[in-house]
């Protein structure tokens, strides 16, 4: 070729492409005429000016068949300054994909419609003066109740009014339902998309320091104190990077009714009363919502299921001295945080923090369920002077957090609202039927530093379940206040229907420092069953409020010192059926310098078996006080306590016992006693006690004990009701009756004598019966043989005076019907007046005792 046409063909090309790329660019943003004043568009470069368009006050409207922004190219709506709001729709049938930058003149706000669908590549940017609003909605609702549609661009009528009010989504599938052939396939209708790098934030330590940008993240943001919101049927962050310094993010996903917002001087409140239909939120791949700053702002997700996995977050730093927002979260089924980012260092979740004077913002949430595993967390803290955000969950069904897929120890699943700083921690309250912690996951309200912790208050409905320990750190499962440094610890409120502490788990309230303990009040309505521990762990299943030194392995890895210092707290239960077995215990115990709380049970029935302990015992101080008040049984088997021991110095507890039936057996001990101070008293009221016995020292069998080793003892005093058994008895005579007196001689012993008793009556049933009239002695024997069969007595031809008397008539006895006295005094009865006397006299040997009794 030669050479010298060289220039030429370089030439061509150039403008070849120039002319190839132009036409490329401008075929993204086509116009439609639904207008009555249409859009325009024009390239310079790289750069695709929008201008035009329909102007009603100060609102301007566009309407496109197709809006896309290639990558490195920008799309500015070349708008008048004095325009408020710029209402852009897409009235084709394709998706919008922005990996551009789209810019706009003045303060106006952008409002950006596409049912088909947005995408926002890793390289999409905004520069505009007002806020963001990006809706796969049918149409915008103005504030006459017309609509601006991109589904219906011709339905009248037509821009009366300018201010848009809200958004309208029909059922899905209704706008578009049949695109040209070519189209972006059905399954991203509807669909809002974020793709990006992910976020730069890092943690010096998960737990103890707040997050910090380690460099500055490719980012769909808007200018400080704006709102970006993202509306559609789904909305999706794989990386995306979302920012509203000071200001607001919004993600919606719904697929049918109505979301209205207004406008405020706080921002823009969103309402989603109307809508009928959701659909879900996710964000992965360490994707971010940001409203940071010294002015901090709001963020808020709605949706059906909400998703934030592999170290995705959303994030509310306040760095300033004023009041922050927060963050609002609502799935009309459920929310999942899992996992953390790459680096180990970022969990995802909901994280708000307060670094300086201001306050932290509040995390509401609500949901059907909520689960978090593998570090996922919700967290609230505060690093100065300002109080920690109040962290709020109100779940229908259950709340569930797990170990499940965590990738390092120091990542584990938890809820916390707490302080470092000299402010005051957030209060920390959940609303649930079920709450379930597993393997070392822990619900919390603390201070690390001079503040004080908040208050934890938990309504589980039907049940609460506790167990088990993080591995190798060995760090329980709880439901805890808790304070580690001079700050006292807040109050901790349990309601259930049924609790069960297994395996180590621990509700209740703790000092690892200075700080007291706070006080912890638990109620259940039909149990509370605390059994197990973890072996090669210090910790019990536990319901405390106390002062506990915590494992080697977590004094290295966290700083707590060896020896708290801080007082014990008061505890108080009440539950229809308490049970502490396995070597679990309910404690207002203090292992370090300080005394022990207060403990009160009010049960039906308590049960303390295998060494399972009601324990208010001290290393050091005096001892706490144990009050029981059970309706029915208290019973300790198999090595179990009740101890208000005191410490080296320290005087002992008191034990009050109000109970129905005390059992102890196989060495169960009450014990009350002191070393070198004196020893408690002990209080027991009760119907009656069985196997413990009151001795000057714990023996291997049950004892009641209120010793002193260098000291006074304490006073044992058992109050039983008095009985006097005797007043039931009746007194009987030391003197024994003459026998032979009692026994009537009518017939004399050398005779042949009978006294039968047949038929019914005669006797009454029973010792303390009364015989009653109606009871006869009938006679049942048969007497045919003397009987005519008339009925009359048969004569055998003489008359009854002249009859002999044969040995078979004499046996059958006849009714008396008077009596006779015999020679020597004694008074016979004697049978019909008609038979001869020799009945009697001649024959003494068949004296029948005969008569009618007719009453007792």
């Amino acid at each position: 070729m030669n050479c010298r046409f060289l220039p030429y063909l370089q030439g061509f090309w150039v403008a070849g492409t120039l002319l190839l790329g132009s036409g490329f660019a401008t075929a993204q943003i086509v116009p439609d005429d639904t207008l009555p004043e249409p859009s325009r568009v024009d390239r310079l470069g790289r750069r695709l000016t929008i201008d035009g368009g329909t102007r009603q006050g100060t609102t301007l409207f566009h309407s496109f068949d197709k809006f896309s922004v290639p990558t490195g190219m920008e799309a500015l709506f070349d708008n008048p300054g004095a325009i408020e709001n710029i209402i852009t729709r897409v009235t084709g049938a394709e998706i919008s994909q922005i990996d551009g930058l789209i810019r706009a003149n003045g303060s106006a706000n952008l409002f950006f419609l596409n049912p088909n669908g947005i995408e926002f590549g890793p390289n999409a940017r905004l520069q505009l003066g007002g806020s963001f609003f990006a809706s796969t909605a049918d149409a915008i609702a103005l504030s006459d109740g017309s609509l601006y549609s991109a589904t219906e661009p011709q339905a009248p009528p037509l821009l009366t009014v300018s201010v848009p009010v809200g958004l309208q989504f029909d059922r899905e599938g209704s706008a578009n339902e049949n695109p040209p052939t070519g189209a972006i396939a059905q399954p991203l209708h509807r669909r809002i998309v974020v793709r990006g790098f992910g976020h730069r934030l890092s943690s010096a330590d998960p737990l103890l320091s707040p997050l910090f940008k380690t460099g500055i993240e490719d980012a769909l943001q808007v200018n400080p104190g704006r709102t970006l919101a993202l509306i559609g049927g789904s909305v999706t962050l794989e990386g995306g990077v979302l920012i509203a310094e000071g200001g607001q993010i919004e993600l919606g996903g719904i697929t049918e009714g109505r979301v209205t917002w207004q406008n405020t001087p706080e921002g823009w409140n969103f309402d989603y009363t109307n809508a009928s239909e959701f659909a879900d939120l996710s964000l992965s791949h360490q994707s971010l919502l940001d409203t940071s700053g010294a002015i901090a702002g709001d963020i808020a997700l709605v949706g059906r299921r909400l998703t934030l996995t592999e170290g995705s977050l959303a994030w509310v730093q306040n760095r300033g001295s004023q009041a922050s927002g927060g963050i609002r979260a609502r799935g009309s089924e459920s929310l999942i945080v899992n996992g953390a980012s790459s680096d180990a260092t970022v969990s995802s979740g909901f994280f708000s923090e307060a670094i300086d004077r201001g306050s932290g913002g509040d995390l509401e949430i609500s949901a059907q369920s909520i689960a978090l595993s593998g570090g996922g967390r919700l967290f609230s803290r505060s690093f100065g002077e300002g109080s920690g955000g109040h962290l709020s969950l109100r779940v229908t069904d259950s709340i569930q957090l797990t170990q499940v897929g965590t990738i390092s120890p120091n990542l584990f699943t938890s809820i916390y609202a707490y302080t470092l700083g000299s402010g005051r921690a957030g209060d920390l309250s959940l609303m649930t039927r079920h709450l379930s912690l597993i393997d070392g996951t822990a619900i919390s309200s603390g201070t690390q530093g001079p503040g004080n912790g908040g208050n934890l208050v938990i309504e589980a409905t039907e049940s609460i379940a506790v167990s088990g320990v993080l591995p190798i750190l060995l760090v329980p499962s709880s439901i805890n206040t808790v304070t580690t440094g001079s700050g006292n610890a807040g109050a901790a409120i349990v309601e259930t229907g049924t609790l069960s502490i297994r395996q180590g788990g621990r509700i209740g309230s703790t000092t690892l420092g200075s700080g007291a303990a706070g006080s912890v009040r638990i109620e259940a309505t039909e149990e509370i069953t605390l059994s197990d521990r973890v072996p090669g762990a210090l910790g019990r299943s536990t319901i405390a409020s106390s002062a506990n030194i915590v494992d080697l392995v977590l004094q290295e890895a966290f700083g707590f010192p060896a020896r708290p210092s801080g007082g014990s707290g008061n505890i108080t239960i009440a539950a229809p059926l308490v049970r502490v077995l396995d070597g679990a215990e309910i404690a207002v115990e203090n292992e370090g310098i300080g005394d022990g709380g207060s403990l009160f049970v009010r049960a039906d029935s308590v049960i303390l078996d295998g060494g399972g302990q009601l324990n208010a015992a001290t290393t050091s101080g005096t001892g706490g006080n144990i009050t029981l008040q059970v309706r029915n049984q208290l019973s300790a088997r198999r090595g179990s306590q009740i101890n208000a021991q005191g410490g080296e110095t320290g005087d002992g507890g008191n034990i009050r016992l109000d109970v129905n039936t005390i059992v102890a057996l196989e060495n169960s001990d009450l014990v009350a006693n002191a070393v070198r101070g004196q020893g408690g008293n002990i209080e027991i009221r009760t119907q009656g006690i069985f196997g413990p016995q009151f001795r000057d020292r714990l023996t291997p069998e049950s004892d009641i004990t209120a010793s002193s080793q260098f000291g006074v003892n304490g006073i044992v005093n058992i109050k039983s009701p008095e009985i006097d058994a005797s007043s039931a008895l009746s007194q009987l005579s030391v003197e024994l009756a003459d026998p032979s007196t009692q026994i009537v001689t009518g017939c004399s012993t050398q005779q042949r004598s009978s006294f039968a008793l047949v038929g019914r009556g005669g006797l009454p049933t029973g010792p303390s019966t009364r015989l009653r009239s109606q009871r006869l002695w009938e006679d049942l024997r048969d007497l045919s043989p003397f009987r005519s069969d008339n009925g009359e007595q048969e004569s055998h031809g003489v008359s009854p005076e002249e009859a002999p008397v044969s040995d078979s008539q004499s046996s059958i006895p006849v009714e008396a019907d008077g009596w006779r006295t015999t020679a020597v005094g004694e008074i016979e009865l004697v049978g019909p007046s008609a038979v001869p006397e020799r009945l009697a006299s001649d024959r003494p040997e068949d004296c029948n005792l005969l008569g009618s009794v007719r009453e007792w």
